[in-house]
């Protein structure tokens, strides 16, 4: 799994207004949604995501901010490769 490209695909579909994706989706695991969650929160690139210590987590009210916007637009390249959600398994796994 690479942690870049699992971040990149959390920030394109809250860009895109997807808040309802889950781990299934992206073919990770939960924890690995729950980290890459956590850690655009803390680095500032994600606002309104809950993380909470169980390893859950809820993102129904999360947004991409400036700094996420712009991490979007400085891998222009390698979100052209991203089709959404039905590739970004295969997508991850690269």
């Amino acid at each position: 799994m690479n942690k870049e490209r699992v971040r990149l695909a959390i920030l394109k579909e809250l860009y895109n207004g997807n808040n309802a994706f889950k781990h299934v989706d992206l073919g990770i695991e939960p924890n690995a949604l729950n980290d890459a969650v956590e850690f655009l929160q803390d680095e500032g690139y994600i606002d309104g995501a809950e993380v909470y210590l169980t390893g859950n987590y809820d993102i129904s009210n999360a947004m991409i901010i400036e700094k996420g916007e712009d991490y979007l637009e400085d891998n222009s390249l390698l979100m052209k490769a991203y089709k959404g959600l039905k590739g970004a398994r295969d997508w991850i796994k690269i």
